[in-house]
């Protein structure tokens, strides 16, 4: 079957169009592209040039490696201690919702108590 090019498919020859079966298609050759150095990060996030709501959590820490590290370590440390405040917390939630349990069963029982003793006074009356 032979493609017959028609007057609005004209323009495609200046275009290097080609028509019919393929037998090779261009591929991109990736050795061509310039490559960045492997280098570490010098700067950090700069908080003062956002133009954003930056949250709760957000901390501004220094653009000095040295004092970053020490307030990271600062920051690690202090959130090791909220979480064993936070069990001891739950452990000691615990004993204390136990004792108001037994607190609040007693105390049904008493008034379970006196609604039988009223009970029996009214039908003592009829």
């Amino acid at each position: 079957m032979n493609f017959i090019q028609t007057e609005s498919a004209q323009h495609l020859n200046q275009a290097e169009a080609q028509y019919g079966p393929q037998r090779s298609f261009p591929t991109l050759d990736p050795t061509n592209r310039p490559t960045k150095p492997n280098s570490p990060i010098e700067t950090y996030f700069n908080p003062k040039s956002e133009q954003r709501q930056l949250g709760i959590s957000h901390y501004n820490l220094s653009s000095n490696p040295i004092e970053r590290q020490v307030q990271q370590d600062q920051l690690k440390s202090r959130e090791i201690e909220t979480q064993q405040k936070r069990s001891n917390l739950q452990t000691v939630n615990q004993s204390q919702t136990d004792s108001i349990e037994n607190q609040i069963s007693d105390r049904k029982r008493l008034i379970q108590q006196k609604r039988e003793e009223l009970l029996s006074r009214k039908k003592s009356k009829q």
